[in-house]
């Protein structure tokens, strides 16, 4: 069964261990780990972003509920997102604005008796990275309507203009 003198029985036996590794197999694996990089990497930045965009919906969402609470108690909406109080946690307060790492946020022009509106405007340095986000509180009698709208692109502004229409952008929350 087991002859030393096989020949074929002899070279494995007195085979010496290849150390290390070719040239041809590095460079292979050198190619596989590109093509794989090359495939993984846009979709890493892409979840990135959305983490990213998913920070402004998060805080667009909790000022609307602030200024939600900020008209049942006064009456009246906020003009400036310093006057919804402590409660408040989007960020730092500037002198005029919230913001943080990639945002900026802000209210969108003088509130109505019944309608506020909001800004999540990335910092400069992400101005072509993420997209723009607005949203508003809507109140019509006891029915209150909030609404956050994404931009189509980056560098748009998206205008709310009622509950159900979002001019450059869509709807992206209630």
């Amino acid at each position: 069964m087991f002859s030393p003198t096989n020949k074929l029985t002899q070279y494995w036996i007195n085979k010496k261990e290849d150390k290390g590794f070719t040239l041809i197999e590095l460079l292979v694996v050198v190619i596989i780990l590109g093509i794989m990089s090359s495939i993984a990497l846009p979709n890493l930045i892409k979840q990135v972003e959305k983490a990213r965009e998913a920070e402004a919906k998060n805080n667009l969402g909790a000022i609307n509920r602030a200024q939600q609470a900020y008209r049942f108690q006064e009456g009246i909406f906020a003009t400036t997102l310093q006057d919804l109080g402590r409660d408040l946690t989007v960020g730092s307060y500037n002198g005029s604005n919230y913001e943080t790492q990639f945002y900026s946020y802000s209210v969108d022009g003088i509130p109505s008796a019944n309608t506020v509106r909001h800004l999540a405007t990335p910092q400069p340095f992400y101005t072509n990275e993420l997209k723009v986000f607005a949203s508003a509180v809507f109140i019509s009698g006891n029915l209150v309507q909030t609404v956050i709208c994404q931009a189509n692109n980056t560098n748009i502004t998206p205008v709310i203009v009622n509950p159900t229409t979002c001019n450059n952008g869509t709807f992206v929350g209630r």
